[in-house]
């Protein structure tokens, strides 16, 4: 129940927020916003309890729709928009709603079709649409552009953000740390699988995983602890030559 109410909230904040708020009534009162959220969660309900009666056998057969076939419109944006520089809030939900759309297709294609083959399709539907909608709209201001990059400092192509910047600050400096950020990456997401494994273990009593998943959230912890964490920088000054 805790995350059924959670989902709902947030869809409908999504919603709101993100597509109405933002798209089609900037400037509307509170009001309307609020109402627009309670018939937004409704519409939520109403929708998960017709796919649940109609079109749902079992919570594995969604749950291997979600990860094979959902998740392709999913990855496509969510990299694309740390490592282009053009990447923009209408080629994010261009990518999302492609590769929704992309994953439902086929199976109403095919019912019966392995939901594992629709993830290279709904990838590809979704990194396609996401980067025509990027250069078909306007980029994101060189306010939001050079902040983002000044704070995250960001791999990829960003190399005009930086050049920007580069004009008003010669002092700053590129991430040159690819290969660092990169083992990082791979030890934090192991480091974070650990952290739902161990519960679950113990949950279940499973004693053997349990240890084992203690020791690996041990030994990555020790590893970020000097490869990540004793890397971080005062902010903007970390990417000055005067570090």
């Amino acid at each position: 129940m805790s995350t059924f109410d959670s989902t709902v909230n947030a869809g409908a904040a999504y919603i709101v927020n993100d597509i109405y708020k933002r798209y089609v009534s900037p400037d509307a009162p509170a009001k309307r916003y609020v109402r627009f959220g309670y018939f937004a969660s409704v519409l939520l309900v109403v929708v998960a309890i017709v796919i649940g009666v109609f079109k749902i056998e079992s919570i594995h057969e969604i749950t291997t729709w979600i990860t094979f076939g959902l998740y392709g419109g999913y990855v496509a944006p969510n990299i694309l928009k740390w490592h282009w520089w053009r990447f923009n809030g209408y080629g994010y939900f261009a990518g999302m709603i492609g590769g929704i759309i992309a994953s439902l297709v086929p199976l109403l294609i095919r019912p019966d079709m392995n939901k594992m083959y629709i993830l290279p399709f709904s990838l590809a539907v979704s990194t396609i649409a996401s980067i025509i909608v990027c250069l078909q709209t306007r980029p994101e201001t060189d306010e939001v552009l050079e902040s983002f990059y000044r704070n995250v400092r960001p791999w990829g192509y960003w190399r005009p953000v930086f050049e920007k910047i580069a004009r008003k600050n010669p002092k700053i400096r590129a991430n040159t740390n690819f290969a660092r950020d990169a083992f990082n990456v791979g030890v934090g997401i192991i480091w974070q699988l650990t952290l739902m494994v161990v519960p679950i273990c113990i949950v279940i009593r499973e004693r053997r995983t349990l240890w084992l998943s203690l020791a690996v959230l041990a030994v990555t912890s020790v590893i970020m602890k000097f490869t990540w964490y004793d890397k971080l920088g005062p902010g903007e000054m970390y990417m000055t030559e005067d570090e």
